[in-house]
C-alpha cells in the first residue's frame, strides 16, 4: 500500500515539523523532509524499472534488493544532508565545509539506515 502524494507531503512536513520542534531548527528539517517526498519516486525510479509490477513498491531491502536499495538510500540520504547543512549555514560562503559535514553525516546516517533496515523481518509468502 502506498500513500497518496498529499499524505506523503503531509507526513514528510509533520516529521520534519517534529524534528525541528525539539531541536530548534526553525523549517530546516520541515523543508528537507518536504524535498525528499517530492524526490522520492524519481530517484527510486531511477534505480529500477517503472513497470506495473513496480507501480506500488515500497522501498526496503526486501523488495529491491541490495544494490538498487544501497543506491537509491545514499542518494536521499546524500539529498536529504546537504539539504540540511545548506539550509543551516544559509550561505556558500564555506562550501568546503559544508560538502565535508554534509558526506560525513551522509555516511553515517546510510550506514545507520542499511544497518536498521538489514535488521526488519519481513513475513514472506
Amino acid at each position: 500500500m502506498t500513500l497518496s502524494t498529499n499524505w506523503l507531503l503531509t507526513w514528510a512536513f509533520l516529521s520534519g515539523f517534529i524534528v525541528d520542534l525539539f531541536s530548534d531548527t526553525p523549517g530546516v528539517n520541515s523543508l528537507s523532509c518536504i524535498l525528499l517526498a517530492v524526490v522520492k519516486r524519481p530517484v527510486l525510479y531511477a534505480y529500477i524499472p517503472k513497470d506495473d509490477r513496480t507501480k506500488d513498491i515500497q522501498p526496503s531491502l526486501a523488495n529491491l534488493g541490495f544494490a538498487a536499495y544501497a543506491k537509491y538510500l545514499l542518494t536521499m540520504s546524500v539529498i536529504y544532508c546537504f539539504m540540511v547543512f545548506i539550509i543551516e549555514y544559509f550561505s556558500f560562503g564555506d562550501v568546503k565545509e559544508i560538502v565535508i559535514m554534509a558526506s560525513s553525516s551522509s555516511v553515517l546516517t546510510f550506514g545507520l539506515l542499511l544497518g536498521i533496515d538489514s535488521l526488519m523481518v519481513t513475513k514472506r509468502d
